[in-house]
């Protein structure tokens, strides 16, 4: 009877350690979407400024190089999570 608590003890430290790991890859995979996403986006509304001078390409581009610059830092990373999660 122990050996089965023992056994089914450190089957729960082995879900509870995995439910870790992937909540921690799925928010990298999350991370690097919005990343990639945004760097198209500025690239994007960037060459559209270039050759419209229109200031709302400028404004958009603005917008998604922010998503960028705020994900390098702890702070900015937490507010772009933050505003995502709430979106939903």
């Amino acid at each position: 009877m122990l050996v089965f608590v023992a056994i089914v003890a450190c089957l729960l430290l082995l879900v509870n350690a995995e439910m870790a790991i992937m909540a921690g890859v799925r928010a990298d995979v999350e991370g690097e979407s919005y990343w990639s996403r945004g760097q198209k986006d500025a690239g994007f509304h960037l060459q559209s400024y270039a050759t419209s001078r229109d200031p709302r390409d400028y404004v958009r581009y603005r917008a998604a190089i922010a998503v960028l610059v705020s994900t390098r830092d702890e702070d900015g990373a937490r507010r772009l999570h933050t505003a995502t999660t709430s979106a939903r």
